[in-house]
């Protein structure tokens, strides 16, 4: 029924705490999975204004390594398992695992970085020039560091907006107009994408290129994408696949019918969607012409405060589990600890294990915190490759209607008959 199917679990190894980090040494627990991982070139590159919180002496040692960035990242997990920092509850996994890398420039991060400094100095126009010069100049460094260390996929860079703030950025004008005038001005955008193709087409370059797709409304991501093809034919260059962002906070009713759109004009390459895909979207996503798929809310539903198990909806064969509340987010400290999953986090790590790990402090907690992560992560695996089993839409609806959590199964049918309606209107 689709192309194939792929999931990236987030980390941003070099920023973020040191539990960030920590899941190299633990990630042999999803080595039977077909995930991948989605890197932030912001926080792998010390050359910007914001220096890494964590990290900084492996990103040093990175920058004298030759080989694929998953090398790297396999060696720092083993090097401390090796020196003992690791939990004593964990139960060590032999065996390779080398996962797809999916590289993210963290444009977000970086516009945010030289747009917000000192900007009661500088006014729109002052930024805007300021932002444009750095970004030229790295788009070079940035595509040379994807292939030096081999990455699977790369995003181009371009001028992309946060999805969270953690300041007051978001209410100055001056860093709002920049910031507006530089994602949604596709001149300014191409500027980028020139220089892109330019690297590319100067150089042997390894990974897949996926360039961003931007816009508001429906017609704005057409508009953006009516462009990037016709940018495509100037210069006689063909793009890997596309990235979709900005959608964040959308509906995914609205990402389907941004969607339903751009595979009307194209629908020869992959879709990836950018940071907006909860599990309960997938369905409707991949319903619409997704393929690749990131988001980072199983790593804060795991990391925060009280830590959220998700209710598995697929046990190990595939099959449907019987529970209404299936991928619902639940408080661990509610779940009994007789709850049943048979994912490899699950058979191996008891929820009573899970939780009193919880409870301290140090190495276990961080493991703990992991645990729950990689469990989502399995789930997503499994939905995925259920989906791929499914040969046509009549095998897709039927599936969707034997989800037991009704709610969820109401929200997704109404969303696809809403799709088949608007289909027929574009």
């Amino acid at each position: 029924m689709t192309r194939n199917l792929k999931y990236y679990f987030t980390n941003n190894f070099g920023g973020g705490g040191t539990n960030v980090s920590r899941v190299y040494n633990y990630y042999k627990l999803i080595k039977n999975t077909n995930i991948g991982i989605l890197l932030n070139y912001f926080y792998l590159e010390t050359n910007f204004k914001k220096t890494p919180s964590f990290n900084t002496k492996e990103l040093n040692l990175l920058k004298n390594h030759n080989g694929k960035l998953i090398e790297f990242l396999n060696n720092f997990g083993e090097q401390n398992i090796r020196n003992g920092q690791f939990s004593n509850s964990f139960n060590i996994i032999n065996g390779d695992f080398n996962p797809k890398v999916f590289l993210d420039s963290g444009a977000g991060n970086l516009l945010k970085e030289l747009g917000y400094t000192n900007i009661s100095q500088r006014n729109s126009s002052e930024i805007i020039n300021r932002v444009e010069f750095f970004f030229k100049e790295n788009v070079k460094l940035f595509l040379n560091f994807a292939n030096k260390h081999k990455v699977d996929i790369v995003v181009g860079l371009d001028y992309a907006d946060k999805g969270t703030y953690k300041q007051k950025e978001n209410h100055n004008n001056n860093y709002i107009n920049a910031k507006k005038k530089l994602i949604n001005d596709f001149s300014k955008q191409k500027k980028l994408i020139k220089e892109t193709i330019k690297f590319i087409q100067s150089n042997n370059f390894f990974p897949k290129i996926f360039i961003p797709i931007h816009g508001k409304k429906t017609a704005d991501y057409v508009y953006y994408f009516k462009n990037l093809l016709k940018l495509e034919k100037e210069e006689n260059f063909k793009f890997d696949g596309f990235a979709i962002g900005g959608i964040g906070r959308t509906e995914t009713i609205e990402i389907c019918k941004i969607l339903e759109n751009l595979k009307k004009i194209d629908s020869s390459r992959d879709f990836h969607i950018l940071g907006a895909s909860g599990i309960k979207k997938i369905i409707n996503l991949v319903y619409s012409g997704a393929n690749s798929f990131d988001c980072h809310t199983p790593w804060r539903r795991a990391s925060d405060g009280e830590a959220s198990f998700l209710i598995p909806m697929l046990d190990k064969e595939l099959n449907i589990i019987d529970n209404n509340e299936s991928f619902g987010y639940k408080k661990l400290k509610l779940l009994s600890n007789n709850f049943n999953c048979d994912c490899y986090i699950c058979l191996n790590y008891s929820l009573s294990k899970i939780k009193s790990l919880y409870k301290v402090k140090g190495e276990d907690n961080y493991f703990a915190k992991i645990l729950l992560y990689f469990h989502w992560i399995h789930q997503y695996d499994r939905l995925l490759k259920k989906i791929k089993k499914l040969t046509n839409e009549i095998q897709l609806i039927d599936f969707i209607k034997k989800i037991p959590n009704t709610k969820l199964k109401k929200t997704i049918l109404n969303d696809i008959n809403k799709i088949k309606s608007y289909k027929s209107s574009i």
